[in-house]
Formats: structure tokens, C-alpha cells, sequence
């Protein structure tokens, strides 16, 4: 499904460079669930953004079924993200002024997709979550967990093959946090694969297999 080979990322920061990730060698199944672990600024987030075409390799090649992602154009890039990557980030990156409907809409809208049938697969996801009474809430009145939640649906409207949750129990307490990692769970059964970042072993328990990054390198797998 999507394979690294020997990718390398180097940030430019002033007169400095940082590696952030160091020749990682890797291979996502379909259907599998991933974590991701690491302390704060082992390289957990540009492997994911990398992943999930947010950003490009230094060196190496992304592959997708075979087609190398770094050759393709931003346009061509976004496209390929909009149709088969969701993403849920600690922060939620919810919009204020909208409401939880409209902000699990919004991805159908940058694509085009028909007002109704952007309602209608915004509420889907919103039932399916268990935050269809709160459709019409803006953030704000949302608890964390409730906004993570809405951040999980709007991730799945498109109906991606693999959803990428960057610490997303970070801000969450812990039994709200097992709610949303039994979602992402239940996600995985029905097929969708999951890569989960996360610095905490429990949550990490819940995947299938356990990557570790030190330094932007790969460690061990386990």
C-alpha cells in the first residue's frame, strides 16, 4: 500500500539544519494498524506529514501502490491526499465560527461534492461518532473530547483508506482518550488503516505493531 525507502528530512532553520528523520526504510499494509513512538522530536509528526503528503522528503521515494508520490505536482499531491488520507491532530484544528456539521463538511466542499450530499455524509459521520445531536454546535461548546470526535468524522468523510492521528488523546483525559482509541479501533476492523503517533505506551497498545523513532531514525519494530 505505501512504502518509504531510505527517506531522509532536513528542515533549514536560520543558519542551522535540522535532520528530523534519518534513511527510514518502511512498509504500511493495508488494513494495518500503526503506532508511531518516540519522544517530542524524535521525528513522530514529519513522518506522518510525509506519510500523508503534507510534506515532501528530502531524499528517498514515498510509494502508493507502486507510484512515487515526491514525483507529483502540489496540485497532484493535494488531490491524491483529499482522496485517500484523513487526519486528526492533538489540537483538534477545528474552525470557531463553524459548526460541527459545517466543519466535518469541509472537506467535501474543497472537493466540490454537491451541498447535500455534503450534509448528508457529514451527518453520517457525526452519528457514527455519537455527536449527531451536537451537529449544530461550534467548538466552543464542545468539550475536547467532543471536538476530537468531530475532528475523527470530519477525517472520514471522504471515506479515506488511511487515516494518520497525530497524538490525538495529547489533550484529552484518559478515559476520554480510550473512547476515541476504541473509534480508531473499530475503524480498523471495518479495513481503514490507521498510523497512530503517540509517546504513550497505552494507547500504542491498541495497534498491531509498534514502530520506535530516536533522532529521526528507526529503531526497532516490534
Amino acid at each position: 500500500m505505501l512504502k518509504l525507502e531510505g527517506v531522509s528530512k532536513v528542515y533549514a532553520i536560520g543558519n542551522m539544519t535540522v535532520q528530523a528523520l534519518r534513511a527510514v526504510n518502511l512498509e504500511l499494509s493495508p488494513g494495518e494498524f500503526l503506532a508511531v513512538m518516540g519522544r517530542s522530536g524524535s521525528g513522530k509528526s514529519t513522518l506522518l506529514h510525509i506519510l500523508g503528503g503534507l510534506d515532501w522528503p528530502s531524499s528517498g521515494r514515498v510509494l502508493w501502490n507502486e507510484r512515487d508520490l515526491t514525483t507529483l505536482s502540489v496540485r497532484e499531491l493535494a488531490r491524491w491526499r483529499g482522496e485517500h488520507v484523513g487526519f486528526v491532530f492533538q489540537s483538534f484544528n477545528l474552525m470557531p465560527t463553524l459548526t460541527a456539521l459545517e466543519n466535518v463538511e469541509l472537506p467535501l466542499l474543497l472537493r466540490g461534492i454537491s451541498a447535500k450530499e455534503r450534509r448528508i455524509r457529514a451527518r453520517e459521520q457525526l452519528e457514527h461518532v455519537g455527536l449527531a445531536r451536537r451537529a449544530s454546535h461550534k467548538p466552543a461548546e464542545l468539550s475536547g473530547g467532543e471536538q476530537q470526535r468531530v475532528a475523527l468524522a470530519r477525517a472520514l468523510v471522504s471515506d479515506p483508506a488511511m487515516i494518520l492521528a497525530d497524538e490525538p488523546t495529547g489533550n484529552l483525559d484518559s478515559e476520554t482518550g480510550q473512547v476515541l482509541l476504541r473509534l480508531l479501533r473499530n475503524l480498523n476492523e471495518r479495513g481503514t488503516t490507521i498510523v497512530l503517533a503517540t509517546h504513550d505506551p497505552e494507547a500504542a497498545a491498541f495497534a498491531q505493531r509498534i514502530i520506535r523513532l530516536k533522532d529521526g531514525a528507526l529503531l526497532l519494530f516490534s
